[in-house]
């Protein structure tokens, strides 16, 4: 636990069980999204594979480092998962594998894997900002971004963003793409995820796995599961009732601007927690908070501690690490020319630190 904190602190420093949505079967034999060639395996933890086939086919699944085959049956529904037992690495230890999965004459391949240690990444735009320079968004790169790109030849870390949607209900997959890291590929990914992950990679020497889940001007509440805010009175009228018109209709959703939405509850946690809860990790990295510098404090107390126990929950993985960074004290626009809010809000975040397995990076 102890090299894990530091590990996170210097990484923020550089910058500064399944779960399957129900309804109409499907034929189509798949994987779920995030499983792809070139992703990263975690170490010492069993191996969920899932997607959807035909009800009833039964499937089977041989890894290479195991050498027998685990078979699962598609359900009513066409949902299946499986688990397969996973072998902690040692340092150095960059042995590519394959996995195979089979469905009848149907097969998906999968190569190019590494077994290490893969980190779930959420936040807003500090955890969304990429390394390069990305003018849409008027994000500027990294300091010395370039030079970052140019240097950033680790072909044992490999990244996963998911692509940032809104949905008043949980959805089943993601969208995105498992890259080996290296500079053609660098430059679009979380800047701050990148570094934490090279940080990780250069103490441990081991693979490294990161799953981005941010989306810039994000908020905690919509981190959360709308199950959680209706479980508490105070979330529930703070967070979730001022906005019972909007969550009703996913068409109202759908025509709502982005920068509105990533504010709302629920509408990313429905997106980019849910559909990824079966994968194994070996911890979590959180960079937000500026969305919610404003909110009532009692709230934000409940607010945070209440997502996080229902991520470890649904990941099922226990007291997952969670790391935080505290929010850098510059001025907030409410117009308050001694950043009070932001001093308050720093401090709310700081009382975080009680819940067990957490860290916080501070900015000096």
């Amino acid at each position: 636990m102890q090299i894990l904190r530091s590990i996170f602190l210097t990484g923020m420093g550089m910058l500064l069980s399944g779960f399957f949505i129900t309804g109409r079967a499907k034929s189509a034999f798949k994987l779920a999204g995030v499983l792809q060639s070139n992703m990263v395996v975690q170490q010492g933890r069993p191996l969920r594979l899932w997607g959807t086939a035909k009800p009833g086919d039964r499937l089977s699944i041989n890894t290479d480092w195991t050498g027998r085959v685990v078979t699962t049956v598609a359900d009513a529904n066409g949902n299946w998962i499986g688990q397969i037992g996973v072998p902690k690495t040692t340092p150095g230890n960059f042995t590519v594998h394959t996995i195979v999965v089979i469905d009848g004459n149907d097969n998906i391949k999968l190569t190019n894997l590494l077994i290490g240690d893969v980190w779930f990444c959420v936040g807003q735009s500090n955890m969304d900002m990429p390394v390069n320079e990305e003018k849409i968004m008027t994000y500027r790169g990294v300091l010395d971004f370039e030079n970052e790109i140019a240097a950033a030849n680790y072909p044992a870390i490999r990244l996963y963003k998911a692509d940032a949607k809104f949905s008043i209900n949980t959805v089943p997959d993601t969208k995105g793409e498992w890259k080996v890291c290296s500079p053609a590929t660098v430059g679009g990914y979380s800047g701050v995820a990148y570094f934490f992950g090279r940080e990780l990679f250069k103490q441990l020497n081991i693979p490294i796995g990161i799953v981005i889940s941010a989306a810039p001007g994000a908020s905690t509440q919509a981190f959360t599961s709308r199950q959680v805010l209706e479980a508490d009175t105070l979330l529930q009228h703070t967070y979730l009732q001022p906005y019972a018109r909007l969550l009703s209709s996913q068409k109202m959703v759908d025509t709502t601007g982005f920068f509105s939405n990533v504010t709302k509850p629920t509408l990313l946690y429905n997106t980019l927690i849910y559909p990824l809860l079966n994968l194994s990790i070996k911890g979590i990295a959180y960079y937000q908070g500026e969305s919610n510098v404003g909110d009532n404090r009692e709230a934000y107390l409940k607010l945070f501690p209440a997502m996080l126990a229902d991520w470890r929950k649904d990941f099922n993985q226990g007291s997952l690490p969670f790391y935080f960074t505290q929010i850098a004290p510059y001025r907030e626009a409410y117009n308050d020319s001694t950043t009070y809010q932001t001093a308050i809000f720093r401090e709310t975040q700081q009382q975080l630190l009680n819940i067990k397995n957490t860290g916080m990076a501070v900015k000096a």
